[in-house]
């Protein structure tokens, strides 16, 4: 089932409230749980205190246990605990519970205190001292103990004082058993506590919370959202084939940055696909052309308009060299873009690159009235290069200078190491590039002449392949260039080892 962003923001903030709340309550709970328990532990002592007085009074009066089941029955109904009344060696004199034989005596989970005779008197409602068998599940609190007292394993915690009243020490007659209060009667009273106290109070709010935590979700989620579903909506054009999509978004967090993205993307393919065209395109006018005047010289001569002599077949023969170039820069390219094309890698020195390119453009410089310098730094290492393919970037970058280089103007080829790479330059005094064409300079067809003239030549890859030779060699080229100041085509190959 989908789920909106908004939905889940209530969802969560809705259930790290509950948690919040339920956490607080149970640390609560648990504190009241231990205040209940020790409270229970006072009311123990005093009702244990209370029922081993009446024991010991009526030990007192009748110098006997005869008759004492009635008596610890009536003290169980009273203060609601299962009493045991045994002698000192431990046999049961009288059990508060109905059949005795059916409910299990284990001392060990009793609390035990000693009935002495005679009575202490030493006060109004004087009581023997607490005794608590070792292992026995609750143990009272050190300041509730009476001075004196021996420590844990001993049968009786303390021994009666001597009775003002005779003078002699008592002497225990017998051990009373008490049940302490059960842990389940604890939690439950803490839990009762809680819900009747505070319960209410948790529960009305943590609605409050949660009633607050939607609606601000719903306050804050929208300028969120907005954004967001903006993206959605522009992307789902985008992908259907509409690339002039960009979202307007004034936001400094991630979500302006994803939107910047989202337009940067969206520019990109739409420039990619305008390129994409714009190749289609050049190359049916690159083919076009001329097949049209091969086929027109064709025709001609059919039609004996024209004769097949040497100069019309020179012609013919000039447009399908041309042809042959166009295909044959275009399986150049698609290789080198496809990461095919075979690279024979040596040590070569970089002067006598620079020394076989230049020579090969001198005269067609020379004949254009062009002078041409080179600038080579001294003892510039090896370079791990394709010397046939390089070369090929040297000659295209000089005819390129030279075909836009006015009669009286200079070229210089340089040469510089830069770290771990070899950087060659060709700089003209040309007409240079317009800031807006240099972003596009290396593309397929593209020129800066928008009426592809084809008097300066070539098939309009030239740079592009130039580009893809430079990188399949783990370098990279770049030009600079200024409107009538000239242009600087360099790039950068590695270093041999």
């Amino acid at each position: 089932m989908k789920h909106s962003l908004q939905f889940r923001l209530i969802m969560a903030f809705t259930l790290v409230i509950l948690l919040t709340v339920g956490a607080v309550f149970l640390m609560m709970w648990q504190t009241t749980v231990d205040q209940v328990r020790q409270f229970s532990h006072r009311v123990d002592f005093e009702i244990g205190g209370r029922i081993n007085f009446e024991i010991g009074r009526y030990y007192s009066q009748q110098e006997s246990w005869d008759g004492v089941q009635s008596l610890v029955v009536e003290l169980s109904d009273q203060f609601r605990h299962r009493i045991v009344l045994t002698d000192v060696n431990g046999k049961i004199l009288a059990d508060s519970s109905d059949n005795s034989s059916d409910v299990q005596f284990t001392p060990d989970k009793f609390i035990k205190r000693p009935v002495t005779y005679p009575l202490e008197s030493s006060g109004p409602g004087a009581m023997p001292a607490l005794t608590q068998q070792p292992g026995a599940p609750l143990g009272w609190p050190p300041a509730l103990q009476s001075p004196g007292s021996p420590g844990p394993g001993q049968s009786a915690v303390s021994q009666a004082q001597p009775s003002p009243s005779t003078g002699s020490s008592p002497t225990i007659v017998g051990y009373l058993y008490l049940t302490p209060t059960a842990q389940s009667e604890i939690s439950l009273a803490a839990l009762q506590f809680m819900y009747n106290e505070i319960g209410r109070y948790f529960i009305l709010g943590a609605v409050l919370a949660v009633i607050v935590a939607i609606l601000l979700t719903i306050i804050i989620s929208r300028p969120i959202l907005a954004p967001i579903k903006a993206l959605i909506l522009a992307s789902q054009k985008l992908g259907r084939g509409d690339f002039s999509q960009r979202v307007k978004i004034v936001d400094k967090s991630e979500i302006g940055e994803l939107a910047s993205t989202f337009n940067l993307m969206a520019h990109d393919l739409q420039r990619d696909e305008q390129l994409k065209r714009d190749s289609v395109a050049d190359i049916a006018h690159e083919l076009r052309s001329p097949l049209t005047n091969i086929r027109g010289y064709l025709e001609a001569i059919r039609d004996d308009v024209m004769k097949a002599d040497t100069p019309t077949v020179n012609s013919i023969y000039d447009e399908t060299m041309l042809l042959s170039r166009l295909i044959d820069d275009l399986q150049e390219l698609s290789l080198a873009e496809a990461g095919e094309l075979k690279l024979y890698l040596e040590p070569e020195d970089v002067n006598s690159l620079i020394d076989q390119a230049t020579a090969a453009v001198r005269a067609g410089a020379a004949e254009k009235g062009l002078s041409m310098a080179t600038d080579l730094e001294a003892g510039l290492p090896t370079v791990n290069i394709d010397f046939l393919r390089i070369k090929q970037v040297m000659l295209n970058l000089l005819q390129n200078a030279i075909v836009h280089t006015p009669a009286g103007g200079s070229i210089t080829v340089g040469a510089a190491r830069k770290d771990d790479m070899v950087e060659i330059s060709v700089t003209d005094t040309g007409e240079g590039i317009p800031a807006e064409e240099l972003e596009n300079i290396f593309e397929r067809f593209h020129r800066v002449d928008k009426s592809r003239s084809r008097q300066t030549g070539g098939t309009g890859l030239g740079l592009t392949i130039a580009k893809s030779l430079v990188e399949a060699h783990k370098g990279e080229i770049s030009v600079q260039s200024e409107p009538g100041k000239g242009s600087r085509f360099s790039f950068t190959v590695p270093v041999s080892e």
